[in-house]
């Protein structure tokens, strides 16, 4: 059985895939594709203090969150997305989405091991 990393919830993993983790790797191949292309939207709407940009790009991601096992960064994501939606501009939410965008960038190691920890669970299986 393959142990994910504690980032990662077991039970929703379970409950989503049914264990089927050639799909579970497929999911992280197709999340990590887009990985830093989401991350440079995110990092690129911040910039430009673009508060709808910076709230979509959240959007966007919390959902490959989700599918990830990623729940608590999702639910930061969430949260994150909600405050964009409460304040008139970026800068009264800085300290918010500077530190989202520090977790995002550590969860992609995260991501990118696992990743490559099934790919070779995958493969010992066939």
């Amino acid at each position: 059985m393959f142990q994910f990393d504690k980032s990662i919830d077991v039970v929703f993993m379970e409950s989503m895939y049914d264990n089927d983790f050639a799909y579970i790797e497929e999911i992280f191949n197709i999340t990590l594709d887009n990985y830093d292309a989401d991350v440079e939207m995110l990092s690129d709407r911040y910039k430009h203090a673009d508060l709808k940009g910076v709230q979509k790009a959240i959007h966007k991601m919390k959902s490959s969150f989700g599918f990830t096992g990623m729940l608590e960064l999702q639910k930061n994501c969430q949260e994150a997305e909600t405050k964009c939606g409460l304040v008139s501009s970026v800068s009264e939410i800085k300290n918010d989405i500077e530190a989202l965008q520090d977790q995002i960038k550590e969860h992609k190691l995260i991501l990118q091991r696992e990743y490559n920890r099934l790919k070779i669970f995958n493969n010992s299986l066939t």
